[in-house]
């Protein structure tokens, strides 16, 4: 006999992964279920709620959710589904409804506090008709540094609890920023596998050729974190790039004259005098990523998941809200040189991921190791694997 779902999910040391986690559809319905309905998922930030009526649609674990800025200045969150008939309210990501949400299908129409307030012709459906018992299903919504998070399941935690060690991290470097940009892509590869990616220290002087021309030596420095409950920490001192070094290299590889100097994107001189800065990756569990390098490139992920092998990754560029106009164009076109599906940096950690889950298809018995790191305690080296084992901790005490 086989070995069951349920001893992959709990078997293992802690240091390795079946492999079947990341191509077995079985488990990954279970993951909806037991991780994205019980986890606070990331679905905008405040100032894209700012005025009464405004509002941001999301899907949560497949369900569409719906969070909008009452007429008491409050934030809500509903399910996205009419009381009626069940179609969705808004099919919009972002918008303002005019201070209430009213169904295409029949008109039945919500306020803000989710109340339905309007039944066309609603006499022919007798006296015993209650409008209250027609009200939209709330959500759990909290935020944190302006952040909003929402959650299905409402027993949840509360957003701070849930964050726990990574609440400070988020609060620090996430402060006072906002959403200027954003990109959308897709890969052909399980949803974990982009999450772990950004946790991992060890693949870049690999994969990328622009972080080992340009940092020379960061891979060396620095530490590795778990963050209890399931998060993740890498953080090492910021570190001037090397532009020239770069510059050679394309110049040796390609046979053209380059002139980065020519480039505004490489041209951190805007930044040059501010307080030094860690350079930042922060990975919060179960599926959002944050990142501040050289206190110039401030972006967060989220990891949807698609289907067992197909994954979106949305990227919100962020920029400080005191931010001048250069700066701010400066950020956005840096963020899309770089991490755009087409990106420096992206484009290799797709490939990278592309060749991983063509791999694991590869049923051989051999598990994924996460092994690297034996200093005791919870913190190890820039290359070590702390944050992946914390991840895959979370994971198997949800998956249970």
């Amino acid at each position: 006999m086989g070995i069951s779902v349920s001893e992959i999910i709990t078997g293992g040391s802690g240091r390795c992964v079946d492999r079947r986690v990341y191509v077995d559809p079985e488990i990954y319905q279970l993951e909806r279920e037991r991780i994205f309905r019980r986890t606070w998922q990331y679905v905008g930030h405040e100032h894209q709620v700012s005025e009464p009526g405004a509002y941001l649609s999301a899907t949560i674990a497949g369900e569409p959710v719906v969070i909008c800025r009452g007429e008491d200045g409050r934030l809500r969150g509903f399910y996205n589904t009419c009381s009626h008939r069940g179609a969705i309210l808004t099919e919009a990501e972002r918008g303002r409804c005019g201070g209430r949400f009213r169904c295409m299908y029949h008109g039945w129409t919500y306020d803000l506090e989710g109340r339905l307030i309007g039944v066309p012709h609603v006499e022919a459906y007798g006296a015993s008709f209650r409008r209250e018992a027609y009200h939209l299903v709330p959500i759990r919504v909290e935020t944190l540094a302006g952040m909003i998070f929402a959650a299905l399941d409402p027993v949840v935690n509360s957003l701070e609890e849930f964050l726990g060690d990574a609440a400070p991290y988020l609060r620090k470097y996430g402060s006072n920023t906002e959403v200027i940009g954003r990109l959308r892509y897709l890969y052909s590869g399980n949803w974990k596998l982009w999450h772990e990616n950004f946790a991992d220290n060890y693949h870049p002087e690999f994969v990328h050729k622009l972080v080992r021309d340009m940092y020379v030596g960061y891979e060396a420095q620095g530490t590795n974190h778990q963050l209890d409950p399931g998060h993740g920490l890498l953080i090492w001192p910021a570190i001037r790039p090397h532009f020239e070094r770069y510059q050679a290299g394309l110049q040796q590889a390609s046979g053209l004259e380059i002139d980065l100097s020519r480039n505004a994107n490489w041209d951190f001189s805007p930044f040059v005098g501010q307080p030094a800065q860690e350079e930042l990756v922060l990975t919060l569990f179960p599926n959002f990523d944050f990142a501040s390098f050289y206190g110039a490139s401030i972006e967060l992920r989220v990891v949807q998941p698609l289907a067992v092998d197909r994954t979106r990754v949305d990227l919100y560029v962020l920029g400080r809200k005191d931010d001048s106009p250069e700066i701010r164009r400066w950020r956005l076109e840096r963020s899309a040189s770089w991490l755009a599906s087409h990106g420096k940096v992206a484009a290799d950690d797709l490939e990278a991921l592309h060749r991983c889950q063509k791999g694991l298809t590869a049923q051989v018995g051999r598990q994924v190791d996460i092994n690297r790191g034996h200093k005791p305690g919870k913190v190890g080296e820039a290359r070590d694997e702390y944050s992946i084992r914390s991840f895959y901790a979370a994971w198997r005490q949800y998956m249970k």
